[in-house]
């Protein structure tokens, strides 16, 4: 009779999966079924630092199945790993990746975090809350965004603008996952500032000196979990 490997104790599977090396190894060991799924963590603690995947460029999909798949390429193994995002969607815009989680921008005015491993997702405050955006409205096609600049000059900037060009960067202090305060680094391209991000509202005060060409940093401490 063939042994249910479905019936395993829980405690000897998450024995199991805390010896598991590499983030691959453990994402096939909690797809092998529902029970193994259940007996081990979302989101592990355990792994030693390794090379990160490679999130490769997206590119128009043949078919709508494959239209929330995101290839990431491992420089382990030289093996390229397909998984089912969302945020894979070519309206949307990464500008970034910390922890293992992918800051995603799209053609609204939100920010998220999301973990393509695990599927977990956090928002953070919208673009139209950074303190030199001074205004937003969505029926001003065009110009939707209201911005200004260190010498207090006032410009006008477009949904789409804004996703690709105002933000150039965003780094994580530590992984949301860990539970507790972390902090997030934007570095814009927008003017001279930095920017405190505090109980999810964004604070910021004139840079006196120059963060690097033509950015800003914005610093966002949040205590919050993923969802």
């Amino acid at each position: 009779m063939a042994a249910d490997w479905s019936q395993l104790p829980s405690d000897l599977l998450e024995s199991i999966s805390g010896r598991l090396p590499l983030y691959g190894d453990y994402v096939r060991f909690r797809a092998v079924c529902p029970a193994w799924r259940s007996s081990t963590a979302k989101t592990p603690n355990h792994f030693p630092p390794q090379l990160p995947w490679l999130l490769l460029p997206l590119f128009k999909p043949q078919n709508r199945g494959r239209s929330c798949s995101g290839y990431f390429y491992s420089l382990l193994d030289g093996k390229v790993h397909v998984l089912r995002i969302t945020e894979a969607s070519l309206r949307m815009r990464r500008c970034g990746s910390s922890h293992g989680w992918l800051v995603v921008l799209d053609e609204s005015p939100s920010v998220a975090l999301v973990n393509p491993l695990t599927g977990a997702k956090m928002d953070l405050p919208p673009l139209h809350a950074f303190p030199n955006v001074v205004g937003f409205n969505f029926a001003d096609v065009g110009r939707e965004y209201l911005l200004r600049d260190g010498d207090h000059r006032l410009s006008t900037r477009n949904l789409k603008d804004m996703r690709d060009c105002f933000v150039k960067k965003v780094v994580l202090s530590s992984s949301p996952a860990k539970g507790g305060q972390f902090v997030a680094v934007a570095i814009l391209h927008h003017g001279s500032m930095e920017c405190f991000l505090l109980n999810r509202f964004w604070y910021g005060q004139q840079s006196l000196f120059s963060f690097c060409e033509f950015a800003a940093c914005t610093l966002c401490s949040v205590s919050t979990t993923a969802s």
